[in-house]
């Protein structure tokens, strides 16, 4: 078959865009459950209102006006892409379909750039590098109950295996994370423990079996929702745990520009004509980076 009349090259293309878009449709990925998405319309978005989230008073005299604290954080947005090169010849000596089978690629593997940014920011999050909006790393051990006062709290637990009595101590920990002024953080009902795929046996013993081996009621059954991340693999002594939902949750994504599919496949590309090659990309602007570290909770044993 050859590609070289509008008729065929426009059939290329709208084979192309359907296999790209039917890849997006099928892909799935966990890190949008992690993720707060918040639009971006610049290089840079500042979030300066972090620390100022409280409770509510009752309203007597006047208002009592809370001014935002001066904590600077900011999340870039850096640009992605990836691009597929095809030798003109494997095209028009074959079926369109080889190239649907290149849009599928980039579609699975551009959809899946939130869940590499994720799991960068999971495992670096207790380095030095990885600054939350108090000025610590993400995760710590010593983040400030007040960031204008004194007294400290963890959500990053060394020499923590994945154990019964462990996961009631983190449990408890996160449920009593503090906010500014010293004030409980109010957390959602929704708790999850993430684990690499080596400890799934461990984790469902702790939290999906009613019983425990001694024949006892398990009294951590039902304590939160188990997820199994095969992205996480290689990391089999570490787990974590997550409080979703809520306006802010433990990372942000924000997105300049989507995800968009590029080909260039005219005679006239200068691709096409120089190096008698086919070349499909795609690219994405967003940033990825720390919310609020009183959602999360890391454990390395």
């Amino acid at each position: 078959m050859g590609l070289t009349t509008p008729a065929t090259l426009q059939a290329l293309r709208t084979r192309i865009y359907k296999d790209f878009q039917s890849a997006l449709d099928e892909t799935a990925i966990w890190s949008d459950k992690l993720f707060t998405d918040i639009p971006s319309s610049t290089n840079v978005n500042t979030y300066g209102w972090m620390a100022a989230i409280g409770e509510m008073r009752e309203w007597i005299g006047p208002r009592a006006v809370e001014g935002l604290k001066e904590r600077v954080y900011q999340i870039s947005n850096k640009t992605y892409e990836k691009t597929i090169g095809v030798q003109r010849e494997k095209i028009d000596d074959s079926d369109i379909s080889d190239a649907g089978m290149v849009a599928r690629g980039l579609a699975e593997t551009g959809k899946k750039l939130p869940d590499v940014l994720l799991k960068s920011l999971l495992q670096n999050g207790h380095l030095s590098s990885a600054v939350a909006y108090d000025g610590q790393n993400f995760f710590d051990t010593d983040h400030p109950t007040d960031l204008d006062g004194t007294g400290t709290q963890s959500n990053y637990f060394t020499t923590t295996a994945l154990t019964a009595a462990n996961f009631r101590a983190v449990r408890l920990a996160m449920y009593q994370y503090k906010g500014e002024n010293g004030r409980v953080l109010t957390q959602t009902n929704d708790l999850v423990l993430a684990v690499p795929p080596a400890l799934e046996g461990a984790a469902e013993d702790i939290i999906i079996s009613p019983f425990l081996a001694s024949g006892a009621t398990n009294v951590n059954a039902g304590k939160a929702r188990l997820w199994v991340i095969p992205d996480l693999a290689g990391q089999d002594t570490t787990w974590y745990m997550f409080f979703l939902g809520g306006s802010l949750g433990p990372f942000i994504k924000q997105t300049r520009r989507p995800l968009a599919l590029t080909p260039k496949v005219s005679s006239q590309d200068d691709n096409v004509f120089w190096e008698n090659q086919y070349i499909w990309g795609v690219d994405a602007r967003i940033g990825a980076g720390y919310g609020l570290w009183q959602r999360a909770a890391k454990a390395v044993a």
